[in-house]
């Protein structure tokens, strides 16, 4: 599988985006249980995650890519700009109090289109439920 995106961060380190392989299952659950942990806006924050539901996770979200059913973020415009002939908006949505997320959508390029105030349960209480999209052709 080739990488989709590399380039060399301010301290040189290579930063590789690629689509995961199934055999990258432990790691990401490693990484996952490690992010779980923290004051995050994971979904499942505080569970912990095994690596054979990882692994099946993985297959799944391989097989919707291979369908052309999932893209990532980077990616997804270049894509729907030379490959996939049939997408025209790209959404998403995201937690209001999930600045960091907001201002990267925004960069680039989604707007937002909609908000569900107080629509998703977070830590004990409601948040906003921001809705996205970009249009791409």
């Amino acid at each position: 599988m080739h990488s989709i995106f590399e380039q060399r961060l301010e301290n040189n380190q290579p930063l590789i985006i690629r689509a995961p392989k199934t055999s990258d299952a432990q790691a990401m659950c490693d990484y996952i249980n490690a992010l779980s942990k923290e004051q995050t806006f994971i979904r499942f924050q505080g569970e912990q995650v095994t690596s054979e539901y990882e692994t099946e996770y993985l297959e799944k979200q391989l097989k919707k890519i291979e369908e052309k059913k999932a893209v990532m973020l980077l990616t997804a415009t270049n894509l729907a700009k030379n490959h996939l002939d049939g997408l025209r908006i790209i959404e998403l949505s995201v937690f209001a109090t999930n600045c960091l997320a907001v201002k990267l959508y925004e960069k680039f390029g989604f707007k937002e289109y909609g908000r569900l105030q107080e629509g998703v349960a977070r830590q004990d209480k409601y948040e906003d439920h921001v809705f996205m999209f970009l249009k791409v052709k």
